[in-house]
């Protein structure tokens, strides 16, 4: 029985525990929880912990580093500004930077260095230059301003290469820059030009003048940004010689540049050499042509991008500079001294009075045209210059001339009456013996002094160039020009053909017949003017700003005009 009891006890203690157990668990379970709530708290627990902001000192910024010199790489490089120079300074900079170039033989046109040459120019051949002098830079818009007194440039820029003139004017500028320095200064020939972009070496060094890079040596459509730069800006070659590879092309002496042309067509083109800053070619590209007479055609300047290199002959140790800047006389006494002093001798001779040249020996005679026949002549003098407006108020004090917009524009519209009064007073004021000269001393002084002409007009056979180096003339022109601005004739006289037809002491008349000798003729009926006689008329000669005549034209002329004035004479002069 007391076993019983005893398992009944154990039996019910296993019972209470169980339930107890089984009531412990359902205390403890959680209720579930939605997604969102569980995925939210995910991401906090894998979200990394924010960091403490810490401040930093800023780091010093690397120099620049050099850029890596890469064939044709365009790189911009600022013009640095103009010096400012007074023109005889900018002169004497041109003179010190005359370079001295030894001679040598070397080979013309090589096809090793200028494959594209082919068909462009002649065959290659043994060149020989002398020594020779060249400038470091092309010439710059600052000296053609100093020389002109104008700048053709599109973009004015003083230490820039002058670009954009006419040859006739480029031939001007020479000459009056000689005038100025009484230097030899001209264009080189091509060989010259090619001698020393060679460097004086045979063969050459360098793909290039300096260098086998185009970029450090020229300034080309790689590089330009298209237009000229400051002379100077990159490497020299090994003569100092700057922008021989490009910046602007440079003209030389050479005819043509275009040999497949004919003889005849290739005399309206001279050679241009270098490259030019829009070239890309830099082969065929250094030579060019450039066309004398379509400036003349086309009134617009020529295109840009051609310029030129002086070169020299000598160059003496010391050089005088006359800048021709001194004030005009005003006194009627420094007037007529300086008319004195513009007299020129003219030596006596014999020479055959027009003369026709063989060409055209077979033309039909003109109306006015006498026949050719020797004439000799004493010694005389001719004023270098047309009586100007300034000397005719000085005398007469009054200014007859349809345009006066410059006193140094000869005087106009006076009629032989006028002449001779004015010469009358002159001579009174002056004590010289001023007159009109006769129509032979008129055209022995056109031609030079010479027994016959060299050319149809006068001094044209001195330039290499257009009849408008020697005669203010053109079909646009609406006035007489002022004198002495283009280049004189051999005898140093200067209008001899155009600007305005001078009125010489003849009448016109019965021509003489046939060819018999004659000595020191006064022509037809000469005239002194002060009788007013019906159809009185005078011979007039050179032609003017809007007739271009060769030396022999002869016109006459019975009323005063625009375009007609005279130049003094004198059988003796008393300095």
């Amino acid at each position: 029985m007391k076993q019983c009891i005893l398992i009944m006890l154990a039996l019910a203690w296993t019972i209470s525990m169980d339930a107890q157990g089984i009531i412990r668990q359902q205390t403890q379970v959680k209720k579930p929880k939605d997604k969102t709530e569980h995925t939210a708290k995910a991401k906090a627990k894998t979200a990394p912990k924010p960091k403490k902001r810490v401040e930093r000192k800023a780091e010093p910024k690397p120099e620049p580093k050099e850029p890596v010199e890469v064939k044709n790489q365009v790189t911009k490089r600022e013009d640095p500004p103009a010096v400012e120079m007074t023109p005889t300074q900018v002169i004497e900079k041109l003179i010190a930077d005359m370079v001295y170039i030894p001679g040598g033989t070397f080979t013309m046109y090589d096809r090793r260095f200028y494959p594209g040459y082919t068909g462009h120019c002649p065959a290659a051949f043994s060149a020989k230059v002398d020594g020779f002098y060249l400038c470091r830079y092309e010439v710059t818009q600052q000296l053609w301003q100093a020389v002109m007194d104008f700048n053709p440039s599109q973009h004015a820029v003083g230490n820039r290469p002058v670009e954009g003139f006419y040859w006739d004017e480029a031939q001007l500028f020479i000459y009056r820059l000689n005038q100025i320095t009484g230097l030899k200064f001209r264009l080189p020939s091509e060989e010259e030009w090619q001698w020393a972009y060679d460097e004086g070496k045979s063969p050459r060094q360098y793909k290039y003048s300096g260098s086998n890079e185009a970029n450090e040596v020229g300034w080309t459509e790689w590089n330009s940004e298209h237009r000229a730069h400051a002379v100077g800006m990159l490497k020299p070659n090994a003569l100092g010689l700057y922008d021989m590879t490009g910046n602007v092309g440079e003209l030389c002496t050479g005819h043509s540049g275009k040999e497949y042309l004919s003889a005849d067509l290739q005399k309206d083109y001279r050679v241009e050499r270098g490259c030019f800053y829009n070239d890309t070619d830099l082969g065929s590209g250094e030579r060019k042509a450039f066309n004398i007479d379509k400036s003349y055609i086309n009134k617009a300047r020529p295109n840009p991008g051609t310029g030129l290199r002086l070169a020299l002959n000598q160059l003496p140790k010391s050089v005088s500079i006359h800048l021709d800047k001194t004030p005009q006389p005003t006194s009627q006494r420094e007037i007529v001294a300086q008319l004195v002093k513009d007299m020129v001798r003219i030596p006596g001779g014999t020479f055959t009075m027009s003369y026709v040249f063989p060409e055209n020996r077979n033309s039909s005679k003109g109306w006015a045209d006498m026949d050719p026949h020797q004439v000799t002549l004493d010694t005389y003098y001719l004023c270098r210059y047309e009586v100007t407006q300034r000397l005719w108020q000085a005398v007469m004090g009054n200014n007859p001339s349809k345009n006066k917009d410059d006193l140094d524009q000869p005087v106009t519209n006076v009629g032989c009456k006028d002449i001779k009064q004015f010469i009358a007073k002159l001579n009174a004021i002056s004590g010289q013996q001023f007159r009109l000269p006769t129509e032979a001393e008129w055209e022995y002084a056109c031609i030079g002094g010479r027994e016959k002409p060299v050319s149809s007009y006068s001094g044209d056979e001195l330039v290499d160039g257009s009849v408008r180096l020697v005669a203010c003339w053109d079909y646009d022109l609406k006035k007489p020009q002022a004198v002495g601005k283009l280049i004189p004739n051999v005898l140093g006289l200067y209008d001899m053909t155009g600007n305005v037809a001078e009125m010489v002491s003849d009448l016109y008349g019965r021509l003489p017949k046939g060819n018999k000798p004659q000595v020191n003729p006064k022509g037809p009926n000469p005239s002194d003017c002060l009788k007013d006689k019906p159809k009185h008329s005078h011979i007039y000669r050179g032609g003017d700003y809007k007739h271009l005549q060769k030396y022999k034209d002869r016109w006459h002329v019975t009323y005063p005009s625009d375009d007609i004035g005279f130049r003094l004479a004198a059988s003796t002069i008393r300095m």
